[in-house]
Parts: C-alpha cells; sequence; structure tokens
C-alpha cells in the first residue's frame, strides 16, 4: 500500500518519540512458503521462524478461504502453500511483538498499535489470536475499509470499523 496512507501515525509517533518497530519477516520466505510450502525454506531461515507455528486454526483458515475466493487454476496444495505463507507472516508478527515486549518489559499502561493489513487481524484469528495463544490476552481490533456508499459488514469482523470515502484513482 501507499506509505502515504501510514505517514500520519509514523509521523505522530516520531513527533511524540514513540518506539516504532517492524513487524514484517522477510518477503522472500513469504514467497518461498508460498511456492513450496514451509519446506521451501532453507534450514537457516526455518531456525528464525516463530516457535510452534501451527496450521490447524479451522477458524483462520476458513476466514482466509472466504479472503481467497475462487482461484481458477490454483490447486489444494498451492492453496495450502499460500496460507502456509499467510500463518508464517501472523506467526511471525506476533512473535516480534512478544520477544519486543520480553526485552523491554513494558509497563502495565503500555499500549502497543499494531498496523496490519485486514486479513491479518480480521475475526481476531490472525495476529491478534498468534498473541493470545502466547499469553497475551487480546486487543481491540479496528478494521479500515473504504466506500462511497452505505456498507454492510459481517458481525465480529472487528471491534470496530472505519471507512472512509475511496480516494479517485
Amino acid at each position: 500500500f501507499d506509505f502515504g496512507f501510514y505517514r500520519p501515525v509514523f509521523d505522530a509517533a516520531l513527533r511524540h518519540k514513540f518506539p516504532i518497530l517492524g513487524l514484517n519477516i522477510p518477503r522472500d520466505y513469504v514467497r518461498a512458503v508460498a511456492r513450496g510450502g514451509l519446506a521451501g525454506l532453507t534450514e537457516d531461515q526455518k531456525k528464525e521462524l516463530a516457535p510452534n507455528m501451527s496450521l490447524d486454526n479451522k477458524q483462520h483458515r476458513q476466514v482466509f478461504d472466504a479472503l481467497m475466493g475462487d482461484h481458477p487454476g490454483m490447486s489444494n496444495a498451492m492453496m495450502d502453500n499460500t496460507y502456509a505463507a499467510q500463518v508464517l507472516w501472523d506467526e511471525s508478527m506476533a512473535d516480534t511483538v512478544v520477544r519486543h515486549m520480553a526485552a523491554n518489559k513494558p509497563a502495565g499502561n503500555t499500549v502497543y498499535v499494531i498496523i496490519a493489513g485486514s486479513g491479518h487481524i480480521m475475526y481476531g484469528q490472525g495476529i491478534d489470536y498468534r498473541l493470545e495463544k502466547r499469553g497475551f490476552g487480546t486487543g481491540t481490533i479496528v478494521v479500515m475499509t473504504q466506500s462511497n456508499t452505505p456498507l454492510r459488514v459481517s458481525n465480529g469482523i472487528g471491534d470496530f470499523v472505519y471507512v472512509t470515502p475511496k480516494q479517485a484513482s
């Protein structure tokens, strides 16, 4: 996405001296898993992965499948690899937050804001689920979308849905 969408958040964080932490795993890892599953990673890359990576969350898989829709020409194996790449991404982002918190021992009133694509947060099944699985509870999920007309959203998609007008392209 265009960095301009995020610039005001980063500007405010810098202005107020809030720490900023990048959560993404290297894109090469995600691409390798999307092409060949977890077996597509080298042994060295596998050592860097979040521990206890799990592909068994049925609700998350349902959300993923619904988002992906029907992709003609994609075999079940290709869809499974793409799902494994999504899980790798979510697990890695959650793991980065957990490691940061362990290293920095935040105060009890510390607030973390995670900016991620809606596919990583919807229905609490991505990053939030993986943070809860690691004993860090759940957060407040704000899903953002664009529409120039009234919009109906699915119950439970997030705690809040923020709708902005579509930008002219």
